[in-house]
């Protein structure tokens, strides 16, 4: 009884602790950043990195009796819709303030004429003389092709990334409520309260000037799927996540491996088949496979943007997040190549870590866990470091919290 207490005690405090560390995450990005932007590009990534270790170090878990339902439910649902209809209000507001302009930001005006180009039967693809005397359009397939539907409605698409992510969001809370008592649940749901807060009161430009809630929808079906281990559904998601940035890439691929040594050869095979399969699909249907030089010069091309115009890059270096603020601009090709060398390094040597020491998670957890370190290097060390870029990180530490703490800690890594 009394090792039972305490472990109790001590799930709490972790539970604690990595709420604390996800808020964290959300104040340095939503509120931080342009006050403080040395500060919180400290305070970000440390506490992206203790995130991760703590889930990875916590053997204090328990298993309890899932509450039974009550009419709480009716409470918490009410509260979402209630969080729901403000953001919707206030975005609706912003998207007549901040209208649709390659004058002030040209991704969604870019995405908007691939949209209507592919729509007509055109190429997204070509190069676009109305932006900035011809602007070559760069997004993968499922970056913008989402985009087809409000384009075909007539709507404003910036739409489909408010839902992307309530949908993502709340989703996420949603599967918590069969299973964590009401004072948790209320508790874990400060970092969504605050996140959706700051878009209200101090930074909407993730929804009204960029396509990132799309990509954010896609990370937290990701983590949806890996938590359920469903096999297909998390093939499905890493073939979006991939077909909307890349960067991706290594953490797929071990994390195709470790299906196999698993599950066995049959579910790695499953795996990869859809993988590939849907992402050719996507590329051939679009016409993006016959731009392939687009997208793998594209890293060499911001490299070189960045070294020849100093006076557009270093004041968005230094008041955004990331570290590249805290290094000599004249050698940020060298930050460029250790960011890329650990997207490399980092999910090969979580899965050997995985192998070898089988560490008490579902693997599911760890994967969602080892993506979770993954994109925290990966943003920090960007070189290019547009706010708008970190919140599919920020995000996702919602989501982690959410299904580390729904797992049943009973069950094993393996089937």
């Amino acid at each position: 009884m009394i090792n039972t207490r305490s472990n109790i005690l001590k799930s709490s405090r972790h539970m604690t602790l990595v709420i604390g560390l996800c808020c964290a995450e959300v104040i340095c990005h939503g509120y931080l950043m342009y006050p403080a932007p040395r500060l919180s590009s400290i305070l970000y990534m440390a506490a992206g990195l203790s995130m991760v270790l703590l889930c990875l170090s916590s053997r204090t878990r328990t298993q309890s009796t899932p509450p039974q339902k009550s009419m709480h439910w009716i409470y918490y649902w009410a509260a979402i819709a209630g969080l729901s209809i403000m953001l919707c209000t206030h975005m609706a507001e912003a998207f007549v303030d901040v209208p649709i302009d390659y004058h002030i930001a040209d991704m969604l005006p870019v995405i908007e004429q691939m949209n209507s180009r592919f729509i007509s039967g055109d190429d997204p693809y070509a190069i676009i003389p109305d932006i900035w005397g011809g602007m070559q359009p760069v997004y993968l397939p499922a970056m913008w092709l989402p985009y087809c539907l409000p384009t075909l409605l007539d709507i404003d698409i910036r739409w489909i990334g408010v839902v992307a992510l309530l949908a993502g969001l709340f989703g996420s809370y949603g599967a918590a409520m069969s299973r964590l008592s009401t004072d948790r649940l209320v508790v874990m749901t400060i970092p969504a309260l605050l996140l959706l807060l700051s878009f209200v009161s101090s930074d909407h430009m993730l929804l009204s000037l960029s396509e990132e809630g799309i990509v954010t929808g896609y990370y937290l079906l990701l983590a949806y799927m890996l938590y359920r281990e469903h096999i297909i559904g998390i093939a499905i998601a890493v073939s979006l996540c991939l077909m909307s940035r890349y960067a991706l890439l290594p953490w797929a691929l071990v994390l195709g491996f470790l299906i196999g040594y698993v599950y066995g050869f049959r579910r790695m095979v499953i795996y990869g088949s859809i993988v590939i399969g849907l992402s050719g699909i996507l590329m051939i249907i679009t016409g993006a496979h016959s731009h392939l030089e687009v997208f793998v010069s594209l890293s060499d091309r911001y490299m070189d943007s960045v070294s020849s115009l100093p006076q557009k890059y270093q004041p968005l270096i230094n008041h955004s997040l990331g570290i590249a603020k805290f290094w000599p601009y004249e050698k940020l090709s060298a930050l460029h190549m250790i960011m890329q060398t650990l997207s490399i390094l980092t999910p090969v040597a979580m899965g050997v870590y995985y192998i070898r020491r089988r560490p008490d998670l579902p693997f599911g957890l760890y994967a969602l866990i080892s993506l979770k370190l993954c994109l925290v290097l990966f943003y920090n060390l960007l070189i290019m470091p547009y706010g708008y870029l970190f919140y599919t990180s920020t995000i996702l530490s919602i989501a982690l919290l959410c299904y580390y703490y729904l797992y049943p800690y009973e069950r094993a890594t393996t089937r």
